[in-house]
């Protein structure tokens, strides 16, 4: 089972912590269903340092690190990813959300660190790839919604993901991840 690292970049640089990352929550809750070991560092919550970010990317040995958010965090993703792929070359980069589904090929572009992208609904994208990794199957092209890149850096984007029809299948949000006595003072 993988272990990962989930990243939550900082949302708005001069507002105060208060965009709850419901996805990510989540989706830590239906991987950690599955087996796979979790930890997350909430960057919009703890506004820490960067050396408090590379202590927490040295503080294991991760196989893969998230990274997803809004458009108005691309900076932070930016910035984070950087780091991430510098102190952590190991981790598969993943990283998903709302800023990299409305543009997959120019994110993957900007941010050349990042490995592989979820685009759209990452409920059933994210999980698969976590099986077809712990299996040592790491053919991306297969699993629909994602976006990665081939052995020369060119991208391809897959067939999207279909909707999730069955919400009630989704399980609680992992909240006990997270510093919600940060977003709800």
């Amino acid at each position: 089972m993988a272990k990962l690292l989930f990243i939550n970049p900082v949302v708005r640089e001069e507002d105060e912590p208060r965009h709850v990352p419901y996805g990510m929550a989540l989706l830590a809750a239906i991987i950690m269903r599955q087996g796979h070991a979790v930890q997350v560092f909430d960057a919009n919550a703890w506004r820490e340092s960067d050396a408090v970010l590379a202590q927490v990317l040295k503080a294991d040995r991760w196989d893969v690190i998230g990274i997803g958010g809004i458009t108005t965090a691309y900076r932070s993703i930016k910035h984070i990813t950087a780091i991430a792929k510098e102190v952590a070359p190991q981790a598969l980069l993943v990283a998903g959300g709302g800023f990299l589904t409305s543009m997959p090929h120019e994110i993957m572009r900007f941010l050349p660190q990042v490995d592989v992208g979820v685009v759209g609904e990452a409920f059933v994208s994210f999980p698969e790839l976590l099986r077809r990794m712990d299996a040592g199957n790491c053919d991306w092209g297969a699993i629909p919604g994602l976006i990665w890149r081939e052995a020369l850096g060119k991208t391809t984007l897959n067939p999207e993901q279909p909707l999730m029809m069955d919400l009630d299948s989704l399980p609680y949000p992992a909240w006990e991840l997270f510093p919600l006595e940060v977003y709800f003072k």
